[in-house]
């Protein structure tokens, strides 16, 4: 993760990966069988691999306060995983 978010034109913005994509590759419904879910992640990981923003895409989702949502292949819905993240996200800025 970077010191801060890349920064991007709109016209690179435009052509995220993510754009048309069904919804619930990259916000998983609760109510989805677990199965569902994990092939879902291993469908939007595949598509954040190619993106053009994939490294300033989690950052900027921590900056946003996400708690939902699959973002440079990280399923910000696992609480766990979300606090690690913004924990070291934090430090990295402070040390910045």
């Amino acid at each position: 993760m970077g010191k801060e978010a890349a920064r991007y034109t709109e016209e690179e913005f435009a052509q995220r990966e993510c754009v048309g994509q069904p919804y619930e590759v990259f916000f998983p419904l609760s109510y989805m069988p677990k199965e569902e879910r994990a092939e879902n992640l291993a469908v939007a990981r595949k598509i954040c691999d190619i993106c053009i923003i994939r490294d300033g895409c989690l950052p900027t989702a921590l900056d946003r306060g996400e708690v939902q949502g699959i973002y440079s292949g990280v399923d910000l819905s696992d609480h766990s995983v979300r606090k690690s993240l913004r924990r070291q996200y934090r430090k990295e800025l402070e040390e910045g």
